[in-house]
């Protein structure tokens, strides 16, 4: 967690990018802060999404490396382990083809990676600050839920979403945004592997298809307990 302007928290995989590019510059003579948070479900899915399975394609798409969207299945596999999962997850296997969610979330997570691992993988709330925040925002919320920050700021300020996505500098589908379809949520998703990832090319649009089984639920609330008690400590409850 860190600061992001005067007003603004946030986190990674919780829209950083998108809370830099809006509020980084915003500050007035009021002391309001707020958090901009995400479901810690959710964002473990997304982390999954991004930076394991590489569904669109475009890891390191920054760093001049090729996407793994045109290559076969078992190069691709071979390709995304030399990558983030190498860096983020201490991964020793060869390949991540074989590697669902449910072996991603039992297998590859552990303690030592939420707690001192990449910020990616940490506590979304690690080095939060002793205050209160005023409200926290969810980033499925967005845009609408910056409207609250706006108000109690007393900022005339109209967000589009659209138009932000197409900033530079800002998450749009062609970087990190997961490509999502209403036709997969009937799925048990944790069982799917990459390379059927692969072939689907496009993630389910609601994530609890993720968490079908109680074991994978519970793995989640014990790996990132002090995100759940974060958030319990502003009467904020999660269901996957």
């Amino acid at each position: 967690m860190y600061k992001i302007g005067k007003h603004c928290w946030s986190a990674q995989k919780c829209g950083c990018q998108l809370a830099q590019h809006v509020w980084a510059n915003i500050s007035t003579d009021k002391d309001y802060v707020f958090y901009q948070g995400r479901n810690p479900y959710d964002r473990i899915v997304s982390l999954y999404a991004g930076h394991f399975v590489d569904i669109n394609g475009v890891m390191w798409w920054n760093r001049g490396e090729p996407s793994t969207l045109t290559m076969p299945s078992e190069e691709r596999g071979k390709a995304i382990a030399n990558r983030d999962p190498r860096i983020l997850f201490n991964f020793s296997d060869e390949s991540v083809s074989d590697y669902s969610f449910e072996r991603f979330v039992f297998e590859v997570l552990n303690k030592n990676l939420t707690v001192n691992g990449d910020v990616h993988v940490r506590y979304q709330t690690t080095d939060y600050p002793e205050n209160r925040f005023d409200d926290i925002i969810f980033l499925n919320e967005l845009p609408e839920g910056y409207k609250k920050p706006l108000t109690k700021l007393e900022l005339n300020t109209d967000l589009d979403y659209e138009i932000l996505k197409k900033d530079e500098g800002v998450v749009t589908p062609s970087k990190h945004i997961t490509p999502k379809k209403d036709d997969l949520n009937d799925v048990d998703a944790a069982k799917l592997t990459p390379k059927e990832w692969w072939e689907y090319g496009i993630f389910p649009s609601t994530y609890s298809c993720f968490y079908k089984n109680k074991e994978v639920v519970d793995r989640i609330q014990d790996l990132y307990d002090h995100d759940f008690d974060f958030f319990r400590g502003y009467d904020i409850y999660f269901e996957p």
